[in-house]
């Protein structure tokens, strides 16, 4: 979950500046860091040594182990431990060459594709996902990095971007890239049949996943990334020692009401997004006495309804008036 700050006083006076507190990235239930849980995968494939699975952190891209494919036909299980309790997490599917994605199962089973999101569970508690890796039956698609997020709204915060390459498909051939079935960009595979689009999305879209799909002729491959919400926040003075903070967001639930920014001492401000997951909303005014400092936090679920659902807190963020 991206977070970042830009403010009408320039950022030397304003809530900080972005270097500092881009740091604080929304985790979910990020004030429990006290406890560990576990994450328990299975890789199971018909053929030895078929790739891995990587458990990452959604923020900072930490990775607290990895799984492999077993060296001969079968599964393998592995227990990651110390991952922090009720946090979010990513399993990274990744086939060795000549392999590809078969499916995912248990608390994965919906991903759509090779990026999977969980939340860890309470202290000690293990949550179990499984993968089976195929041989590969016709070309791949991967993404790097793989999250992506749309630019907030007014400006506020830019997109993040990420690299698309697909493999396998006809040679010297039109190739197109689409995102949750939109078109977003077109370009030629080579003589090997490879090709790579840069691609930055140019709005918000809803969800935690999207699926990003290359498409040549009658061939057509998919993988999914992380749609990281992205929060900016901005602070405006509105009259003497008083200030309000207006809350930027894209990527979250469509049509949803699950988000909210608190002031510490007022009451929580709900952040609505519309279908495309975006929205902005804009706390009352509350006393920012010179030299004094602020806190504020933002808090809220995503993929409700889903077993990607997981809650975000950042905890108290403190800025100077």
């Amino acid at each position: 979950m991206g977070f970042s700050n830009s403010t009408r006083r320039g950022l030397a006076g304003g809530i900080g500046t972005v270097a500092a507190l881009a740091a604080i990235a929304l985790m979910p239930a990020a004030a429990s860091a006290s406890g560990t849980a576990n994450v328990e995968v299975t890789v199971t494939s018909a053929q030895a040594n078929a790739g891995s699975v990587a458990v990452t952190n959604i923020t900072d891209s930490t990775t607290y182990g990895t799984c492999q494919a077993p060296s001969s036909p079968g599964s393998n299980t592995c227990t990651i431990s110390g991952v922090p309790m009720q946090s979010g997490v990513l399993l990274i599917a990744q086939p060795a060459s000549g392999e590809m994605l078969g499916t995912w199962s248990q608390r994965c089973r919906t991903a759509p594709g090779a990026v999977c999101h969980i939340q860890s569970g309470p202290n000690g508690r293990t949550t179990v996902a499984g993968v089976t890796l195929v041989p590969a039956s016709g070309p791949s698609v991967g993404a790097s990095p793989v999250y992506v997020s749309g630019p907030t709204p007014n400006s506020c915060s830019a997109a993040e971007a990420t690299t698309v390459s697909g493999t396998g498909f006809a040679p010297n051939s039109g190739a197109t890239l689409s995102d949750d079935g939109n078109a977003v960009a077109s370009g030629t595979t080579d003589s090997n049949g490879n090709v790579s689009f840069p691609y930055t999305p140019a709005s918000s879209e809803p969800g935690v996943y999207r699926v990003l799909t290359i498409t040549v002729g009658a061939q057509s491959a998919a993988t999914d990334v992380y749609n990281s919400g992205r929060f900016c926040v901005t602070t405006a003075v509105v009259g003497t020692g008083m200030d309000t903070l207006t809350v930027n967001v894209a990527g979250l639930d469509g049509n949803s009401s699950d988000t909210y920014v608190q002031v510490r001492g007022q009451s929580a401000t709900v952040i609505d997004t519309d279908s495309t997951g975006a929205g902005s909303a804009t706390t009352p005014a509350f006393a920012c006495p010179a030299g004094k400092n602020v806190t504020y936090r933002l808090y809220g679920e995503r993929g409700v309804g889903t077993l990607a659902q997981y809650s975000f807190n950042t905890g108290f963020v403190t800025y100077p008036c």
